[in-house]
């Protein structure tokens, strides 16, 4: 007599294959790391600048995404509870000193990734492109810009219409624009910042891309 014994096997996490975003990760219920004891670094280290140099593959985006997801004030887009998505990890049991962080600040994240183009003006473009789509992402706050010209400039940005000297300053036009809303300064998450640069030096214009970068940071 032969005894067969079946066991229900455990359902498998799907692994996170192709996808960088920590929300879409966390409600997605995929294999992930807890990596959120970062927060609690960067607060501790209060840094203003802080860069992240690590190989390709090893999570920049995906840390810079929980750093959004985490610090965000989020009520102008509906009021997403983005508390949940922590609910579980490390940086929630790390202290009311971190947490009273959570949901505070305007965030404004730009990737360099996709400007890697073959020249200058087509690498421009994209990075004109992306900095358009963060200023419809908050185009909230021209409810309470009240200087004329400043709504015209952000006009301009916005339905791209902007001059080289408006895009290569606009991330710190903007901020400024977050911060007189909030009440708060502004949190700026640049991903892949050195893609334009590298590529540029492969492709004959570095030195055009330095200017514009150099400006726009």
């Amino acid at each position: 007599m032969y005894i067969i014994i079946m066991d229900t096997p455990k359902a498998r996490i799907p692994l996170p294959i192709g996808r960088s975003s920590f929300d879409n990760m966390i409600e997605g219920s995929y294999y992930y790391v807890d990596k959120t004891l970062f927060i609690r670094d960067l607060l501790d280290n209060g840094a203003q600048v802080t860069l992240c140099t690590r190989p390709r593959r090893f999570g920049k985006t995906l840390n810079q995404t929980m750093l959004k997801c985490f610090f965000e004030n989020t009520a102008p887009f509906g009021g997403k509870d983005t508390r949940a998505l922590f609910s579980g990890l490390k940086i929630e049991s790390a202290g009311d000193k971190y947490l009273e962080h959570q949901g505070k600040y305007p965030v404004i994240f730009l990737s360099f990734k996709e400007a890697k183009r073959a020249s200058f003006e087509e690498a421009y473009t994209q990075l004109k492109n992306n900095v358009i789509k963060e200023f419809e992402r908050h185009d909230y706050v021209v409810e309470k810009i009240t200087s004329q010209n400043d709504r015209e400039v952000f006009e301009k940005i916005v339905n791209g219409n902007g001059n080289l000297y408006d895009y290569s300053t606009s991330l710190a036009f903007l901020s400024k624009c977050l911060a007189d809303y909030h009440g708060k300064r502004t949190i700026v998450l640049i991903d892949d910042c050195d893609v334009p640069l590298e590529n540029s030096w492969k492709c004959g214009y570095y030195e055009k891309m330095v200017d514009c970068v150099h400006s726009l940071l």
